[in-house]
C-alpha cells in the first residue's frame, strides 16, 4: 500500500504461536528501491509482501537494497527468502546489498544469529537472566525461537550505516540511530516527504504508552532521548515497526509526550516500589510499573531495564 509519493508499506502478520512479522516498507526513488525489516519467515508474511509490491507494480528487480531497523528475528530473519525469492522471481543473479547499524553486524553475520542475540541479552542481564526467563535454558530458548520465528541462518552484511547518513535513491533518506528497544535500533527520515520510519522504539497498538522494552539491552533513558530527537524532527508520518502508521504533526507530538511522561512515571513508580519492598522480584516490580497488558516475560524485563534507569547495582 502506497502511504506517501516515495514510500509503500506492508503490514505485518501473525504466524505460530501468535509470533508476528514485522511491518515491512519499500522507499523507491528514481535510481533504485531499498526494502525496510523483510519480517519472519513464520507465517505468510515475506510471500504476501513480495505479491503485494508486485501488485503495486514496483519491478522487484528495482529493490537494490535491504535496510534493517535492528537485529531481531521478527524483522530481520526473513533477508534470506527475499534474496532467493527474487532471483528466482527474475529468473538471473542480481546483487542487492544488506544494511544495517554496525551493532547489528555482529549478530546477523554470526553463525547462529539467534545464539548470538541471545547470548547478548544473557549477558546484559546477569544474574537476573532467571527471573526474565525463568522457564528455559539457554538452548531450550533457541529451539523455541526456531520453532515459532522458523531458523535463522545468517547474512553478509554490505555496509554499515554511520548516523545522519544521507542515501540517495533519487530521493534522499538520511539514517538517525534511535536507541532504546536495542543498541542498535535504527530510523530513516525521508524528509521531503517528512515520513520518519522507526521500527520498535514505541508500539502504537497498545492503550496505555507502553515502550517495547522486551530485551535486557533495552535502554529507557536512551528511549527517552531517542523520542526527544523525534519531536524535534516533527515528522507528519510516523511508521512503526508493528501496528498502524499515524499521520499529523500535531497528534504525533502529543503522542510522543504522552510517552516522555509515562517514562517519567515509570522511574517514580520504580523508586517507590523498591523503598517499600526491599526484597522485590523483577516480575513484582514491572507489575509495579506496568500492571497490565504484558506477559510474564515482558514485565519482568520492563523491571529489569527500569531498574538498570535507575542505576541500581544488578
Amino acid at each position: 500500500m502506497k502511504i506517501s509519493d516515495h514510500v509503500y508499506f506492508y503490514r505485518g502478520s501473525q504466524g505460530r504461536f501468535k509470533s508476528s512479522a514485522s511491518n515491512t516498507y519499500l522507499i523507491c526513488g528514481d535510481r533504485y528501491c531499498i526494502l525496510i525489516d523483510p519480517g519472519a519467515k513464520a507465517g505468510k508474511h515475506l510471500q504476501r509482501t513480495l505479491r503485494n509490491i508486485v501488485k503495486d507494480g514496483v519491478d522487484l528487480g528495482r529493490i537494490r537494497e535491504i535496510w534493517l531497523t535492528h537485529a531481531h528475528p521478527d524483522h530481520a530473519e526473513g533477508i534470506n527468502y527475499v534474496l532467493e525469492r527474487i532471483k528466482k522471481t527474475l529468473k538471473k543473479s542480481v546483487e542487492i546489498k544488506i544494511c544495517c547499524h554496525p551493532r547489528a553486524k555482529s549478530i546477523l553475520e554470526s553463525k547462529d544469529p539467534m545464539a548470538a542475540m541471545l547470548s547478548r541479552e544473557l549477558k546484559i542481564a546477569g544474574y537476573w537472566y532467571r527471573e526474565i526467563v525463568p522457564v528455559f535454558e539457554f538452548h531450550l530458548a533457541i529451539w523455541l525461537s526456531d520453532l515459532i520465528f522458523g531458523r535463522w541462518k545468517k547474512a553478509r552484511i554490505n555496509h554499515c550505516f554511520q548516523n545522519k547518513e544521507i542515501i540517495d535513491l533519487g530521493i534522499s533518506v538520511r539514517v538517525i540511530y534511535l536507541p532504546g528497544h536495542t543498541p542498535e535500533s535504527t530510523a530513516f527520515w525521508v524528509e521531503k516527504e517528512r515520513l520518519l520510519i522507526i521500527g520498535d522504539l514505541i508500539d502504537p497498538r497498545k492503550k496505555q504508552p507502553i515502550f517495547v522494552f522486551n530485551t535486557p539491552s533495552s535502554d529507557l533513558d536512551a528511549a527517552i532521548r531517542s523520542v526527544k530527537k523525534i519531536i524535534k524532527i516533527e515528522p507528519e508520518i510516523l511508521a512503526f515497526g508493528h501496528g498502524p502508521i499515524i499521520r499529523g504533526k500535531e497528534k504525533i507530538r502529543k503522542l510522543l509526550e504522552k510517552y516522555l511522561t509515562h517514562a517519567s512515571d515509570y522511574k517514580e513508580k520504580a523508586r517507590k516500589y523498591i523503598i517499600k519492598n526491599p526484597d522485590f522480584t523483577l516480575l513484582e516490580l514491572g507489575k509495579a510499573i506496568e500492571p497490565e497488558g504484558l506477559s510474564h516475560t515482558a514485565t519482568s524485563t520492563l523491571g529489569f531495564v527500569v531498574l538498570k534507569a535507575l542505576k541500581k547495582k544488578i
